[in-house]
């Protein structure tokens, strides 16, 4: 009888020591999560991005209505920024209505990169100048853009690429 009291007594240590490492894991676990919820939720560091962080080639893609009531416009184009807020349409693509065109003439511009991440960009050719607002991402690997020129509406992206293509400014 005694022997079977003392096993008793050990599968009640053995449950009590087990209930107590599973609530300690548990309790944790809380611990954790709600430690990573506070760092999610704390303050992002201090931005501070300049010119330099705009560097190197850039393919771009954008699309949108280029004039109030007029067809699609999607451009491809391969873009150079130099980090001192220069910039050069190395190649291009239009497609206006779904018809491709390469465009050959050369289009310039200029940057300014605000410390908050924010850019402000400027391109000209053809007699053309267009105005457009982007948001930088990713450590200035991607610049995320809108058109602010009044009765447009295009939008898109520049992603770095490797250098692959030279433009001297």
């Amino acid at each position: 009888m005694k022997n079977r009291e003392e096993e008793t007594k050990n599968m009640f240590f053995k449950s009590r020591v087990t209930a107590a490492i599973f609530s300690t894991v548990f309790a944790l676990s809380f611990v954790n999560l709600g430690t990573s919820l506070k760092a999610e939720g704390s303050p992002r560091r201090q931005l501070s991005c300049t010119n330099r962080m705009i560097r190197g080639n850039y393919a771009s893609q954008y699309s949108g209505v280029g004039t109030p009531g007029g067809p699609p416009t999607n451009l491809l184009s391969l873009n150079t920024f130099d980090g001192n807020g220069n910039l050069a349409s190395v190649r291009a693509f239009l497609s206006v209505g779904g018809e491709i065109t390469p465009i050959t003439n050369e289009f310039t511009g200029t940057y300014q990169v605000n410390s908050d991440c924010t850019v402000n960009l400027i391109f000209r050719g053809s007699g053309l100048e267009s105005r457009w607002f982007g948001i930088i991402v990713n450590d200035g690997n991607t610049i995320l853009y809108q058109q602010i020129d009044s009765g447009t509406n295009n939008s898109g992206s520049l992603e770095r690429v490797a250098d692959g293509y030279r433009y001297r400014f």
